[in-house]
Order: structure tokens, then C-alpha cells, then sequence
């Protein structure tokens, strides 16, 4: 497969809670953050109708980069 004809960067905020499940999730699998809400992305607009099902098959995994925060996944009583 060669490279990309058009990609588009996307930045974006995230509660707390969703980088710490995240984290979690780059841990467990190995896989990077990326690659996780591309993901999930393709697949809501897949069922919302609006991209194609094939699209998903274009992706390839990418490896997690950098340091993980080290924070807790358990909630913290305040």
C-alpha cells in the first residue's frame, strides 16, 4: 500500500477519565492512542452512514511512542 493521497490532522480535548482509560487500553494491547480513536472514529461514522465499511481496512496499527502518564486508573474520593 503507498502512502496517503490526503490526511488530516485532528486535535482535540478529552475528559480525564477517557486519557486514563486510554493509557490503559496502549498498555494492555500495545497498540498506539492514535490508532485506537481512528478506530473508534471510522467505526461511528461507518454506522452513522456516512463512510464507507471498507475504509477500516486501510488502517495499519502504529506502535505506541513516547512515555504513558503514570496516573491511576481508580477513582480518587474527594
Amino acid at each position: 500500500m503507498g502512502t496517503r493521497q490526503s490526511e488530516a490532522e485532528l486535535r482535540t480535548t478529552a475528559p480525564r477519565e477517557v486519557s486514563d482509560a486510554l493509557d490503559l487500553t496502549v498498555r494492555l494491547g500495545g497498540i498506539s492512542k492514535a490508532t485506537i480513536v481512528r478506530v473508534a472514529l471510522i467505526d461511528q461514522l461507518t454506522v452513522a452512514g456516512v463512510l464507507y465499511p471498507e475504509i477500516s481496512k486501510t488502517l495499519r496499527p502504529t506502535k505506541p511512542r513516547g512515555r504513558l502518564r503514570d496516573r491511576s486508573t481508580q477513582k480518587v474520593d474527594r
